[in-house]
């Protein structure tokens, strides 16, 4: 398959870096040289230096033969120009990366697919739906639904647990789930029966999303949290906005913290319940008494990581249960967890997981990436005559780097052993390396 990404920002960089590493032919349109450099230094890709809105540079990176163009970068005007002229060159298919509010609001105003546009993706959106997701895990620092919302996977953070050391395989649970990654300095690991929990490990657990609660002793959680009901955001530009008018709908209590006077009073005007205060970090004062106290979740959702972080971690020192900060910059990510946040959002890497989604649109449903994109849960169809229908999963050749964690079967979540079978129509859960993804996708498609 040949794929155009435009932009090698954070999204476009990330998307063609998962792109190439299945294999796929893929070129990559930038118009830094500094960024064009960083590219050929890290893949095995081809480049062209220039605009993506540019019907020459589109054809010199092959258009016309183009499976599929990515637009990301960061001028939504920009990324509309490229996917019309490329569909009107003869790409397949087209992605626009788009942010501005009047693009995407209102009764489908803007016909995309007149402009040669297949699927839009909003950084914006997929983080505050990601947010809630999270606030609404309990105590799990992750979380991704599949199957319909019958069936969820949660990361933990392991301090201490009883089943400490024990393989897997020993270990009775309360209700069935599936250890499906466990995440330790070195690296992800794909576990089997032998595999063991240590403290200070990160674990991916599969399981019927009504016994999630359930399982949390075991992964020593004393008390798992319910929902907040009172949650203060720092920042509201698109992203706290995007939050803040989903917390409302769920009447959620919700505070916003914001610096901008103008951003303030445009608030206050759109979202009639909550309550806005306009201060900015240097008002620590301010900050004690007005955002946090009664707060069950802290937000740090600025346009600068750093201070996110860093005000995410005072609110934790502040005494909230749960803090989240927002930031576009992958290598934040350890940085945050030393800072004891208990969940790290970046808006362009999900914005990279959802064109890769997109990208093997098909039988696969839905695609997550986990720990830095060490390894992707994937969501498949399985297809009838495929490799893996009618035979014991102990049966089937799954590569070391992969594991099935759930099947959706007439609408009932089953976490299987290696003694159950997959049937065609069965939507199943499985974690892999990437290196093995492809493979794995294989055995669900037609014979």
């Amino acid at each position: 398959m040949k794929v155009i990404v435009i932009g090698a920002g954070v999204v476009g960089y990330n998307a063609a870096l998962m792109v190439s590493d299945e294999g796929h032919d893929v070129v990559v349109i930038e118009q830094s040289q500094e960024k064009i450099d960083r590219i050929r230094r890290k893949m095995d890709v081809m480049t062209v230096v220039g605009s993506g809105a540019s019907k020459r540079v589109l054809e010199e990176a092959g258009a016309k033969q183009a499976d599929l163009v990515v637009a990301a970068t960061d001028m939504d005007e920009v990324n509309m120009i490229a996917c019309f002229s490329a569909k009107q060159m003869g790409a397949k298919r087209t992605i626009a990366r788009l942010r501005r509010d009047e693009y995407l609001q209102g009764n489908g105003d803007v016909n995309f697919a007149a402009l040669g546009i297949d699927h839009v993706i909003t950084p914006e959106v997929l983080a505050a739906d990601e947010i809630i997701d999270v606030l609404t895990s309990g105590s799990a620092i992750a979380a991704e639904d599949f199957g319909a919302g019958k069936i969820r996977m949660v990361e933990y953070k392991i301090v201490e647990t009883p089943i400490a050391n024990m393989p897997l395989s020993m270990v009775r649970f309360p209700k069935p789930c599936k250890v499906v990654g466990i995440v330790r300095r070195e690296g992800m690991v794909i576990p089997r029966g032998r595999d063991a929990i240590r403290p200070g490990d990160h674990v991916y657990v599969v399981a019927n999303r009504e016994h999630i609660r359930e399982l949390e002793p075991l992964f020593g959680i004393t008390k798992g949290r319910g929902a907040p009901r009172n949650i203060s955001i720092f920042g509201c530009g698109r992203i706290g906005y995007q939050l803040a008018k989903a917390l409302d709908r769920q009447n959620v209590g919700v505070r916003i913290i914001e610096q901008r006077k103008d951003r303030c009073e445009l608030l206050a005007a759109e979202l009639g319940r909550a309550k806005i205060v306009c201060s900015d970090e240097q008002e620590l004062d301010v900050f004690r008494e007005e955002a946090i106290p009664g707060a069950d979740a802290f937000v740090a959702v600025t346009g600068r990581g750093e201070l996110n972080i860093l005000m995410a971690s005072l609110a934790k020192q502040m005494g909230v249960g749960r803090v989240i900060a927002v930031f576009n910059e992958p290598e934040y990510i350890p940085l945050a967890e030393q800072f004891g946040i208990d969940a790290a959002i970046s808006p362009l890497l999900l914005s990279a997981g959802a064109i890769l989604k997109f990208l093997r649109r098909g039988q696969v449903l839905s695609v997550a990436l986990l720990e830095k994109q060490q390894a992707e849960a994937i969501e498949v169809i399985a297809a009838p005559g495929s490799q893996a229908v009618d035979r014991p999963l102990s049966e089937l050749k799954f590569p070391a780097g992969a594991i099935v964690g759930a099947i959706l079967r007439n609408g009932k979540a089953i976490v299987p052993d290696g003694e159950s079978k997959i049937v065609a129509g069965d939507r199943v859960v499985i974690v892999a390396l990437p290196s093995v993804v492809a493979n794995v996708a294989r055995l669900f498609e037609p014979a």
